[in-house]
């Protein structure tokens, strides 16, 4: 019985092809070997389930005390949904060139990456590489904590000024302020009425 177990695991843990060499295919034909081979110092990387950015612009933002709404209409300006945009600001290589020496890294931090279009160089500050940035769950909760922050500065404003100058603040750009206004005009019109 113990021969027949030894030959067993040999059987069972020997690869297929030698098995086949050493004329073991009518063994292999009836036992099948495991599927996968299991090496315990190899490590797996399991993919992350996403959530749906619907569902993402749903939960986040509120968590930072910022409407969804306005962080949908933020997400649709800047990279219309995708979370793989990555646009390159040139008037920014200055700014990204406090953060490294190598040109190739500083053209990513001087540009603005992933669903709400965060600057690189905002990363580190928030604990990130900018890598890190195209990952829909990540981009959303750094661009809600850079939004928080923009709409804490601008408290005791109305409501409609403060959202102006604190996407403003986001974007650096009084046209983006006002178009993201707009926007949020539209999409509650669109919405109640």
């Amino acid at each position: 019985m113990k021969r027949l177990i030894r030959i067993l695991k040999i059987i069972i843990w020997t690869p297929p092809a030698v098995l086949m060499l050493a004329g073991g295919s009518y063994v292999y034909g009836v036992l099948k070997p495991p599927v996968k081979f299991v090496d315990r110092a190899v490590t797996v990387e399991i993919e992350r389930q996403e959530k749906p950015i619907k569902e993402l612009l749903n939960t986040i933002p509120p968590q930072y005390g910022i409407s969804p709404l306005l962080m949908a209409a933020i997400v649709e300006r800047e990279s219309g949904g995708k979370p793989n945009a990555i646009r390159f600001e040139p008037g920014q290589m200055s700014r990204a060139a406090k953060f490294s020496r190598n040109p190739d890294e500083q053209r990513m931090y001087a540009s603005s990456h992933g669903l709400a279009q965060i600057m690189g160089f905002n990363a580190p500050g928030l604990g990130l590489n900018w890598a890190q940035l195209y990952d829909p769950e990540t981009n959303i909760t750094a661009a809600s904590k850079i939004l928080k922050s923009c709409m804490d500065r601008h408290k005791g404003k109305s409501k409609v000024d403060q959202i102006r100058a604190a996407t403003s603040c986001y974007n650096g750009s009084d046209i983006y302020g006002n178009a993201i206004v707009n926007r949020l005009g539209e999409l509650l019109i669109e919405r109640s009425l």
